[in-house]
């Protein structure tokens, strides 16, 4: 995915939403990247720092996604150096919890 601003909103349905804004910060209006939805119990949990919450979820992923690209492109470099063994670490089998 080409680099592009991004925005964090929360809407008026108490949903979190991640979508993509124009180079002015228009909004566009396509759909969403990504959404967060907290149960009324979560939410009453975390008070005012739901947003926090859902930012430190939002950066968590990216920071992942990150890790994922690296691993991938290590990967295909090695494998153009020659070694047909090489595997990113752990990418052949993740386990969330």
């Amino acid at each position: 995915m080409p680099a592009s601003l991004i925005e964090i909103v929360q809407l008026p349905s108490g949903e979190i939403v991640v979508r993509r804004v124009d180079t002015e910060g228009e909004r566009t209006d396509a759909e969403p990247l990504a959404k967060i939805n907290f149960s009324d119990d979560a939410r009453e949990f975390m008070g005012d720092a739901t947003m926090e919450v859902a930012r430190a979820m939002i950066q968590a992923g990216l920071d992942t996604v990150s890790e994922i690209m690296d691993e991938i492109n290590d990967m295909e470099d090695t494998v153009d150096n020659g070694d047909d063994d090489a595997s990113p670490q752990g990418f052949s089998e993740r386990t969330l919890h």
